[in-house]
């Protein structure tokens, strides 16, 4: 059965029972049956789920009342009843996995829609003050000798029935009655409650439009719970608890999503220059950070001499470590970093070092919003990203030193042009020049055709000057 918010929260306190012991009809509870009520509501604030509240109802009403058989029966959305509880003696049982429908002229749903209590003392006077209600099949079978139907009522809601047998006939007279109404409403508070908690557990907790409803249902029953006692404040802790882990969860997806890009850029950088273009672009929004900044050591100063200024850079230059300062250890280490950050509105630092192969450092650094709070979570991830910025900043440095080194490496080479050309006594080979690129030799043979007069024949060779063969020859005809 839907329930509202405030169904959930309302619930059976002992101690308003004491603030009200005279009831409507003029009845006095007892003290003795002040501190039973006490008990009951103790034993239904222990439970949250909506079975095991209905399963201690029953267990509970029965022993209070002395009822040979009780049940807990919850109304449903199609006006009809099922039973949820039942207890015999000492024993309850669930029926939850078993439900069984009330048919539709019992006394249950007699009191189910009428919202008042049903009292039979026996079975003989029963047709007289309630004719057209079917009685063949009352709680507790033949051997009942009364009943009492008292409707569970929560905000003025009707959501279900407890049933009370007795296998010895009841005055029920208005103490009996005033008792039993109070155990009934006890019952009733704590049932909206669990079956409230019920659905609302089973939804998907993490969507934004269940977090949304259940703001709007937490600030319908703040004004309620001035009204709880102790025991019920612990599941507002929970609730808030709850919300709170959401509103993380959403924090560290919203966290991700803007990491997003600046890891996709990253993860295609292939040169330094790339990696701190990444940085420029993205890196403040991905660091949640004032700004990101690239310090060469011979800047950042230090180094393992000690030269130099003595920086927050430097620190992290020397001691080749990751160095995370809060405003106040940095106001304290390092008085001139401090006062600049300050001066930019800035409070946190991270400084990571980027090594190369000649242990020759940059440091990386961040500068954080003076605002900003980091949980041990925000720490550990934002110094995780950082360093994976230095790391591949400093592979890709050198990747380029290598690629360069490969490069300076090649042998040098001489393109020679050679022609020949028809003499007085059959071919002669000539020398046109030597030139430092194939290119430069193209053109030089070119200029050669269209001046030639006697050339049939020429060559580029490419030669090595540190090997005594030719690397490359391309021959080629000049038709006359």
């Amino acid at each position: 059965m839907a329930t509202t918010h405030a169904q959930r929260d309302r619930a059976s306190s002992a101690a308003h029972v004491a603030e009200d012991a005279t009831l409507k009809n003029g009845a006095v509870l007892t003290p003795d049956d002040l501190a039973r009520l006490l008990d009951l509501s103790r034993a239904l604030a222990v439970a949250c789920e909506h079975a095991d509240i209905a399963l201690i109802a029953a267990e509970r009403a029965g022993a209070l009342t002395g009822a040979s058989v009780t049940q807990v029966m919850e109304l449903r959305d199609d006006a009809t009843l099922a039973l949820v509880a039942e207890a015999t003696g000492a024993a309850a049982t669930r029926r939850d996995e078993e439900e069984a429908s009330v048919g539709s002229t019992g006394p249950e749903q007699h009191a189910a829609r009428a919202g008042a209590p049903l009292w039979i003392s026996s079975l003989a006077e029963a047709p007289q003050h309630y004719p057209g209600i079917a009685f063949d099949a009352l709680t507790g079978g033949p051997f009942g000798a009364s009943w009492a139907f008292l409707p569970l009522v929560a905000d003025d809601e009707t959501n279900g029935v407890l049933t009370l047998s007795f296998d010895a006939e009841q005055e029920f007279d208005p103490h009996a009655r005033a008792f039993l109404g109070e155990v009934a409403a006890a019952c009733g508070n704590a049932l909206a409650r669990g079956s409230l908690f019920t659905q609302e557990r089973a939804r998907a907790n993490a969507s934004e439009k269940a977090l949304a409803a259940c703001g709007v249902r937490q600030r319908r029953s703040d004004k309620q719970f001035e009204d709880r006692t102790h025991l019920y404040e612990r599941e507002r802790f929970a609730r808030a608890r709850a919300e709170a882990e959401a509103v993380i969860a959403v924090h560290a997806a919203d966290d991700l999503e803007r990491v997003q890009p600046f890891t996709t850029a990253l993860f295609g950088a292939e040169t330094a220059k790339d990696v701190v273009a990444a940085l420029v672009d993205f890196g403040p929004d991905a660091f949640g950070a004032l700004g990101v900044e690239l310090t060469r050591r011979e800047v950042a100063g230090g180094g393992r001499d000690g030269a130099g200024p003595q920086g927050a850079e430097a620190e992290v230059a020397s001691l080749e470590e990751p160095l995370w300062l809060d405003p106040k250890e940095l106001a304290v280490r390092f008085p001139e970093t401090s006062a600049a950050l300050l001066a930019r509105g800035a409070g946190a630092w991270l400084g990571v070092p980027v090594p190369d192969e000649d242990r020759d450092h940059a440091v990386l650094s961040i500068a954080f919003p003076k605002e900003r709070a980091f949980t041990p979570g925000d720490r550990a991830r934002l110094l995780l990203l950082a360093t994976e910025s230095a790391s591949v900043l400093a592979r890709c440095a050198a990747r380029e030193a290598a690629v360069a080194q490969a490069e300076t490496a090649k042998p040098a080479c001489a393109f020679v042009v050679q022609y020949e050309e028809d003499g007085v006594t059959g071919p002669v080979t000539r020398v046109l020049g030597v030139f430092s690129s194939e290119a430069t030799a193209r053109e030089a043979l070119r200029e050669l055709d269209l001046a030639r007069s006697l050339v049939c024949y020429a060559s580029i060779t490419s030669w090595s000057l540190d090997v005594t063969r030719p690397l490359t020859s391309v021959e080629i005809d000049l038709p006359g």
